[in-house]
């Protein structure tokens, strides 16, 4: 089993307290920006789940880039640990926020913020253990770049939203419609 450098876990390090930081002002740049689209890229537009884990894997995928930078050695693996990684971020935040809608608590955003900071640490774990496990995972770098790219398909999905059910008139069909529809870009005057 290969060991981490000094300077790889000084950069986890930073990760786990700058992932979090991160993950706050995104959380708040829709409102920061007063709705910009910068907001509307990269924050949470509402309080949907969808919106809360886009903030999380974007904090996490900023941070990977900005170790990937850095890194001298072994590309391969640690793009392929950190896609994994990104993926498990994204499906286990889903899952958390489901259980927490599930229990009642969504509105407090605590519960949410500690499944999203205890997601993250285990990401780092989880691509560590990729990274510098015995395994030869860098045969799996274009599935990864594949499992990337659907990554950025679904995220075409999260700027879709649902408008609340509209009742029909009474002489027309009783049946809820509920429609989908893009989110409208937004003009920025300067």
């Amino acid at each position: 089993m290969c060991f981490m450098k000094k300077e790889t876990v000084k950069m986890r390090l930073w990760g786990l307290v700058i992932v979090p930081l991160m993950i706050i002002v995104f959380k708040n740049l829709y409102s920061l920006t007063n709705g910009a689209l910068l907001g509307i890229f990269f924050g949470a537009v509402n309080g949907s789940m969808w919106e809360q884990t886009k903030v999380v894997m974007l904090s996490y995928l900023v941070w990977s880039l900005v170790e990937a930078i850095g890194k001298r050695s072994g590309f391969h693996r640690f793009a392929v640990s950190r896609i994994i990684s990104l993926w498990f971020v994204g499906i286990f935040c889903l899952a958390s926020y489901l259980l927490i809608y599930a229990l009642g608590v969504e509105s407090a955003g605590l519960p949410r913020f500690i499944c999203a900071i205890a997601v993250c640490f285990s990401a780092f774990a989880l691509s560590a253990r990729l990274e510098y496990g015995e395994r030869k995972i860098e045969q799996l770098f274009l599935p990864c770049v594949f499992m990337m790219l659907l990554l950025r398909g679904l995220s075409k999905t999260w700027s879709v939203v649902i408008e609340k059910p509209v009742q029909r008139a009474p002489n027309r069909s009783t049946k809820v419609s509920c429609r989908l529809h893009r989110v409208k870009p937004v003009k920025v005057s300067v």
